[in-house]
């Protein structure tokens, strides 16, 4: 009968063989280790556009000027009619909106004056008069903004969040004028948005500045 030939290892004494086991153990754990920890760095760089990371960030705000509102990266929307943060605007619906008619603005209530559509959005104004359609599809197109944003998932700004803004719309829609009149007054604003999806500070989340104040609405 052929007896197999010994390896290296069992000709070591046993105590031997016992601390050249456990080193290996210890270097397969310290390679996994290893492994993991350069996984975490990883993943922790790449940036995340989830939910979860939504609801870990700040409440966004515009400031109190136009300067301090481009600075924070916001837009004007002409749906707001104001400011508001990139992650609480919805472009595509912006867009549509203010293309849909070659809307008229005036800094007085008599028309003359006219703004051009790059000095509206430009948002360095405090109070513009235009049609009362305008008003009217502002309300409709901030609802179609709120179905949007439930649909998809985002989060939704503070102006429209606050039932104020609902109340104010049906009361647009209940006055009896001629949609081209041309005597409505608009103000331009600031809106912030929430750090977490349904986030709404009620009055607390938009203001107008007026002398570098911010003003917010009465209860």
């Amino acid at each position: 009968m052929v007896r197999p030939h010994a390896s290296k290892s069992d000709k070591l004494p046993k105590e031997f063989r016992i601390v050249e086991s456990r080193l290996a153990i210890a270097a397969t754990i310290l390679v996994i280790g290893l492994v993991f920890t350069l996984l975490a760095v990883l993943f922790q760089g790449r940036p995340s556009y989830n939910h979860d990371h939504i609801r870990l960030r700040d409440d966004e705000t515009c400031g109190s000027s136009p300067a301090e509102a481009l600075r924070a990266s916001c837009i004007f929307e002409p749906i707001l009619i104001g400011w508001v943060p990139w992650r609480c605007q919805n472009a595509a619906l912006a867009s549509e909106f203010l293309e849909r008619k070659n809307w008229t603005f005036s800094k007085t209530k008599n028309s003359t004056g006219h703004l051009s559509k790059e000095e509206f959005m430009a948002g360095e104004w405090s109070t513009l008069y235009t049609t009362y359609e305008f008003y009217v599809l502002h309300c409709t197109y901030a609802w179609r903004k709120v179905r949007e944003a439930a649909k998809l998932g985002k989060a939704l700004d503070e102006y429209l969040a606050d039932a104020h803004q609902v109340n104010h719309c049906e009361m647009v829609m209940l006055r009896r004028m001629a949609l081209e009149t041309f005597d409505v007054e608009v103000y331009s604003k600031s809106v912030n948005c929430p750090r977490a999806l349904g986030g709404n500070s009620g009055r607390f989340g938009w203001y107008r500045v007026l002398g570098g104040k911010k003003i917010y609405r009465q209860p």
